[in-house]
């Protein structure tokens, strides 16, 4: 993709996945997701992207969501606690954060 001039976004913070993605990443874009590896910040990654796209042209991005792992990012929500929210309402959080994370990416 690099030599067709096309940015690669890979925020993909699980350890084991890491290994077979570093090569393909900055070293300063690697020492991001160690950063956030353990902590799961979906919001620092989001912000991250949206930043670093800008004023591009071409570019594919796949941002692995930690939608099982607090705390969870839905967009013009307050932060909240999730330790404290009923079941459902953590369901409802995690879902309307996928969900926009799928039409960030469409």
């Amino acid at each position: 993709m690099k030599a067709k001039g096309v940015s690669l976004f890979l925020y993909v913070p699980n350890g084991w996945v890491l290994e077979f993605l570093t090569p393909f990443m900055s070293s300063s874009f690697k020492d991001k997701l160690l950063k956030w590896h353990d902590k799961y910040d979906t919001k620092a990654m989001i912000e991250d992207f949206l930043e670093a796209q800008r004023g591009l042209k071409e570019y594919f991005a796949y941002i692995h969501i930690m939608e099982t792992h607090m705390p969870f990012f839905p967009p013009n929500e307050p932060p909240g606690d999730d330790k404290t929210m009923s079941k459902e309402e953590l369901w409802g959080k995690r879902r309307r954060t996928v969900e926009y994370m799928d039409s960030v990416i469409k």
